[in-house]
C-alpha cells in the first residue's frame, strides 16, 4: 500500500465511476470492475474484466451495475445486477445475472422482484458455501431508495427467498 500504479487509463471509459471490484482469489491479475455511472456513453456501463493486471480490459456485461461478486471456489461463476439506479436504456438487462464462464455469457435469474423496480443493490457471497448469495435490493423512486428486501439463495441462484428485515432505515 505504500506505492500505487494507475491502470486502465485510456482503456476504461473516461469519467467512469467504478462502484465495486472483484479480484480473482487465485490470480490477482484477473479483476472485474463494475462501472455504475459517469461514463459519457451509457453503453460503457457494466462489467469490465482484465486478465493482465489492468493493462487491457474487456467489456463483458452491458448494463448499469453497482455490484459484482465472484465465487471463491469456482472463479468462473460471478453474479451482478442490472439496475436503472443511474438511468440508462438497458430494460432488457435489468435484474440479477449469473455467469458460469467468467463473463463470456450471462443468465438472468428470477429473484421474484420486478426488474424495473431494482435500484441500488448490495451483493455478498459465502466463502465457505458459495451457493449462498445475498442481495440487498432497494427500489428506484426518485430521491429516496426504499428497501425492497434482502433476498437469499442457497442453490446458486436457482431459487430466492425474501428475508425479513427487522428495521425500516427510511424512518
Amino acid at each position: 500500500g505504500t506505492t500505487w500504479a494507475r491502470i486502465g487509463e485510456g482503456i476504461l471509459p473516461e469519467y467512469a465511476r467504478i462502484s465495486m471490484m472483484a479480484i480473482h482469489p487465485g490470480n490477482p491479475d484477473v479483476v472485474y470492475a463494475s462501472v455504475a455511472a459517469g461514463a459519457r456513453d451509457p453503453n460503457d456501463f457494466g462489467i469490465w474484466r482484465t486478465h493482465d493486471g489492468g493493462n487491457t480490459w474487456d467489456h463483458v456485461f452491458k448494463s448499469t451495475t453497482t455490484d459484482i461478486v465472484i465465487n471463491p471456489q469456482n472463479t468462473d461463476i460471478l453474479y451482478t445486477v442490472g439496475t436503472k439506479i443511474f438511468g440508462g436504456s438497458f430494460a432488457n438487462i435489468y435484474g440479477m445475472h449469473k455467469t458460469t464462464d467468467a463473463g463470456q455469457t450471462w443468465t438472468k435469474l428470477d429473484m421474484g422482484v420486478t426488474d424495473s423496480l431494482i435500484g441500488r443493490t448490495s451483493l455478498a457471497i459465502s466463502a465457505s458455501n458459495p451457493d449462498i448469495v445475498l442481495a440487498g435490493v432497494s427500489e428506484v423512486t426518485g430521491d429516496r431508495t426504499p428497501l425492497l428486501g434482502v433476498f437469499k439463495t442457497t442453490d446458486g441462484g436457482a431459487t430466492w427467498e425474501k428475508k425479513e428485515v427487522p428495521f425500516d432505515y427510511l424512518k
